[in-house]
């Protein structure tokens, strides 16, 4: 996400942020149905490349917003919610899963 940030935030992007959120959106809606008709599990660096692939999109989404804001507490302020986010995240799932 930092690499995303840092790349909107470097100047205009202006066609390629319309086509970072169409792959986002695809990308995402293709492993969610994929992983829900094939329950098989994506060997790490495939795994990996993918979350590194969105993070950068999702960057990319959040440093075009930035506008008057300053680039480098808007930035922290991301980086820290999409953390905060993502241990949530990881927490909960090792709940359900204790559960099963």
């Amino acid at each position: 996400m930092a690499v995303g940030l840092a790349l909107a935030t470097g100047g205009p992007l202006g066609s390629t942020l319309e086509a970072l959120v169409h792959l986002l959106v695809l990308a995402s809606v293709g492993l969610l149905v994929g992983a829900a008709l094939v329950p098989v599990r994506l060997p790490p660096r495939e795994a990996l490349s993918t979350v590194v692939l969105m993070g950068v999109c999702h960057g990319v989404l959040h440093g075009e917003e930035v506008g008057a804001a300053s680039a480098l507490w808007f930035g922290l302020g991301a980086l820290v919610s999409a953390a905060v986010l993502a241990v949530a995240g990881v927490a909960l799932g090792r709940v359900v899963a204790r559960a099963a």
